[in-house]
């Protein structure tokens, strides 16, 4: 368990302020960080089952509702995550995240920059935790020894010889000799991040 102290001098030192309309959310954190976790950035607003507050640490994302009589959390570890969208207008920004099993929906009015901020950072920590599966590995060679071989026999069979310095292949050896080897591959754990600005879209940017 985290002490509420604790909690809000990270906050103070990260110069988030956040609204009194928003501290059960903010006591319930003592009961879900964990003792050496680091909040990163805190973002109010609001997603399908009313207000609530979008919390990213340093191991997770956390959505946090507490009301008096009922309380929703979801717990979303970045390994997890497959794509995540981030959409602003004018006056609104939300973002999309998406799970292997569930999508996330979460807008924010007054926050709008603070929630880019922490998409970029979540965005981050994915490709850190997937960079590894990025490095291909080069297939060993393979023995050309019995294809070689097999070639050079018919070769020297009486039958395709026309010269003594003349060959020619048909049938079976021309195919053959025009075999391939094909090596093909995807990356795996692919993620997919989107930012659109207005009308404009692209891949986010994490400057």
């Amino acid at each position: 368990m985290v002490h509420i102290s604790i909690i809000e001098a990270r906050l103070s030192k990260l110069g988030i302020k956040v609204s009194r309309w928003y501290r059960p959310e903010i006591r319930e954190l003592q009961h879900v960080l964990m003792d050496e976790e680091q909040i990163i950035g805190v973002v109010p607003g609001r997603y399908f089952g009313g207000y609530a507050m979008l919390l990213a640490t340093d191991r997770r994302l956390l959505l946090v509702d507490k009301k008096a009589f009922f309380m929703n959390l979801e717990d979303i570890r970045y390994d997890t995550i497959s794509e995540i969208d981030f959409s602003a207008q004018m006056m609104n920004a939300t973002v999309v995240i998406y799970t292997l099993n569930k999508q996330h929906r979460f807008s924010s009015t007054k926050y709008r920059r603070q929630l880019r901020s922490l998409t970029a950072y979540v965005q981050a920590q994915i490709v850190a935790l997937r960079q590894p599966q990025y490095h291909s590995v080069a297939p060993p060679p393979q023995p050309q020894t019995h294809l070689a071989t097999e070639i050079a026999q018919h070769f020297h069979r009486p039958h395709f010889l026309r010269s003594p310095h003349t060959h020619k292949m048909v049938g079976a050896t021309a195919m053959l000799a025009s075999r391939r080897a094909h090596v093909s591959g995807l990356p795996l754990g692919s993620f997919t991040a989107h930012n659109n600005v207005g009308l404009n879209s692209g891949v986010l940017q994490t400057d």
